[in-house]
């Protein structure tokens, strides 16, 4: 077993690299599995794992392969196997873990104040709300579900998602970000009448993110990005979504209505430099953030708030 393996590995100091290569052809399967509504083979998904964690895997298609899983947690992809993966990995670029999956006597991370709050942020987002911060190496978890979760609304699923890439790809070729959402906001509505904002047991992770983004994105229409905020609030609150996308909702929103936001997710940079936008009692923020899962702003936040200048 892969677990087995990496504990040896680590205890030795020996890098992956020093081992047999998997015979899987890591960019023929990341092709198959980006478009499969199938679930993927957990033997497979092994030895993804293994390449993945391998140092001569390129670094280019390693996150590819990242991508494509990501988009697959909670049908198919085990959340706490994914944060693992991808904890080992930056490990091994010698960069921060980001979800604190590892033990600290092998990986010492400081789990403290605002270290703390990014990890439970990122926790929530993939669902782990109620996992232990650490995991023995002896007790590694695989990539694949023990219990599959296929999306119950496949298409509906495609839709949110299709609409997404096709909003990045948009913004990511230097399109006019005007018109660009202008184009895509009819369709959004569209999706929005048919079923609401969509839950994680009907699209998935992948859609519900989705859907998050684009919502975000749709600033023309205030009434909408309300009426979502009001859909999701108990929803999110119950842990159906993560608060961290909601506060974020909810400070743009209350922005277009020309109210001082509530958590401080929003900021920007004018003529004068950069800035944070107008906050409610800032006093209280960092008590809401933590609330909502977000790590706690500085000190001195409230000498860098103001409303933007246009000249």
């Amino acid at each position: 077993m892969i677990r087995y393996l990496l504990t040896g590995l680590l205890a030795l100091g020996c890098p992956l690299a020093c081992c047999a290569t998997s015979a899987i052809d890591l960019q023929a399967w990341a092709q198959s599995a980006a478009t499969s509504e199938q679930a993927l083979d957990a033997a497979s998904l092994s030895q993804v794992q293994y390449r993945l964690l391998a140092e001569d895997t390129d670094p280019e298609l390693r996150q590819g392969v990242i991508n494509v899983l990501e988009q697959r947690i909670g049908w198919d992809i085990d959340a706490l196997g994914y944060a693992w993966t991808i904890d080992m990995i930056a490990r091994r670029e010698g960069k921060p873990q980001r979800f604190g999956t590892l033990p600290e006597h092998v990986f010492p991370v400081t789990l403290r104040g605002k270290e703390r709050h990014q990890y439970a942020a990122r926790q929530e987002n993939l669902g782990l709300t109620h996992v232990p911060m650490f995991l023995s190496l002896d007790d590694a978890p695989p990539l694949a579900m023990a219990t599959v979760h296929p999306p119950r609304n496949m298409a509906q699923r495609n839709a949110w998602i299709a609409l997404m890439q096709r909003d990045q790809t948009a913004r990511q070729s230097g399109a006019d970000l005007q018109a660009v959402d202008a184009a895509i906001l009819p369709q959004l509505r569209a999706l929005l009448r048919e079923g609401g904002f969509p839950s994680r047991d009907e699209v998935g992770l992948a859609g519900v993110e989705a859907a998050f983004v684009l919502v975000q994105h749709a600033s023309t229409d205030r009434r909408l990005m309300l009426d979502v905020v009001k859909q999701v609030r108990p929803r999110a609150m119950r842990g159906e979504f993560s608060r961290v996308h909601l506060a974020l909702l909810e400070d743009r929103v209350r922005l277009l209505y020309q109210q001082p936001q509530w958590y401080g997710t929003q900021s920007g940079r004018d003529v004068r430099g950069p800035f944070t936008y107008p906050i409610e009692q800032v006093e209280y923020v960092n008590a809401r953030r933590h609330a909502m899962r977000l790590a706690p702003l500085p000190d001195d936040v409230a000498t860098r708030m103001r409303w933007p200048q246009t000249r």
